[in-house]
């Protein structure tokens, strides 16, 4: 968890009560109004923070371990802060009329100023000479971290006695250079934001009762799953990608459902107002968990996921607690 006596990059509250009165379109206030002001905001992030390096400069001078940890406090601060704000309860959207998925990402300029200094963060490490523990493990070149994230939601579809809430969450910063990795990997809060790059990330369902209260169940598609070679000598229920649920603690929840109760036609209800979804690349939806279970067709298996090695990487991951 996030340290609670962090302070915000406007230096005075701390990260963890910003989230309470901060909302989408109130950004100025940790964003640099110079950075509001560049031209170029609509382009993808990789365009925009090239922009933002042609119009301010990082300097070449010696940096300072003061600089690196101011650095590193606005950069944090900004993450906590943008991750705090999916927890507060909204409404959903509309009342249910199908629309497709928004394909447009109305808080880029939060992703914009984070990945400037993620970049301003890689110049001062390396301008100090800083240089990880000599007992860390390396990082393999299969590895990608992401840092932070955003949530977006769609409007929700009626579905039977219901209704589904699409969100997509989004890395704040999508990759970031091993040496910024290892360095939040050694200070304290900066392990909490890291992700490897699209672990959980991606179009999923929210499942809201008729009363529009949230669940702490999300619909997931088997993004693993496979087309059957020969799709007319099989099943009608082998040729249609299986929609798993599962339980989650993303943001509030009003109440836990009951999915064992779940009747078919509430279950195929579910799948018809997701399907029409699958026209976008798969890849644009999180996979369902390991142990999620099956929404519709009745009776399927998640696809496993293939067998990966274990690497010297996995000493990164959060150390668990030890039983005593």
């Amino acid at each position: 968890m996030q340290q609670q006596n962090q302070t915000s990059a406007t230096g005075s509250e701390p990260v963890s009560q910003l989230g309470a009165h901060l909302s989408p379109v109130k950004w100025r206030h940790i964003i640099p109004e110079s950075r509001h002001s560049s031209g170029t905001l609509h382009s993808p992030q990789g365009h925009l923070r090239k922009d933002y390096k042609q119009q301010e400069s990082i300097p070449e001078t010696s940096t300072t371990v003061a600089s690196i940890s101011s650095i590193t406090s606005r950069l944090l601060s900004l993450v906590a802060e943008v991750s705090s704000i999916d927890r507060e309860p909204r409404e959903p959207t509309l009342d249910g009329d199908w629309l497709p998925l928004q394909d447009d990402d109305p808080q880029h300029q939060v992703g914009d100023y984070a990945g400037t200094l993620v970049d301003e963060l890689s110049v001062a490490l390396a301008n100090s000479g800083w240089k990880p523990d000599p007992g860390a493990a390396p990082i393999p070149l299969e590895e990608t971290f992401s840092l932070g994230s955003i949530v977006h939601r769609a409007p929700v579809r009626i579905i039977a006695r219901g209704f589904m809430e699409p969100v997509r969450r989004t890395p704040l910063v999508m990759r970031l250079p091993d040496q910024v990795v290892l360095y939040l990997i050694g200070i304290p809060g900066g392990r909490d934001f890291l992700e490897r790059e699209q672990h959980g990330f991606g179009w999923h369902y929210h499942y809201l009762d008729a009363r529009h209260r949230r669940s702490d169940i999300i619909l997931c598609w088997d993004t693993r799953w496979k087309p059957p070679a020969d799709p007319y000598n099989v099943l009608d229920q082998d040729r249609i990608r299986p929609l798993f649920r599962e339980t989650h603690a993303e943001g509030s929840r009003d109440f836990p459902a009951r999915p064992e109760l779940w009747r078919d036609p509430k279950k195929e209800s579910m799948y018809e107002a997701c399907q029409p979804d699958l026209k976008r690349h798969i890849s644009e939806f999180k996979c369902a968990a390991d142990k999620a279970g099956i929404i519709w067709p009745p009776g399927k298996s998640l696809t496993p996921r293939s067998a990966v090695p274990m690497t010297a990487s996995a000493s990164l991951q959060r150390p668990r607690n030890k039983r005593r």
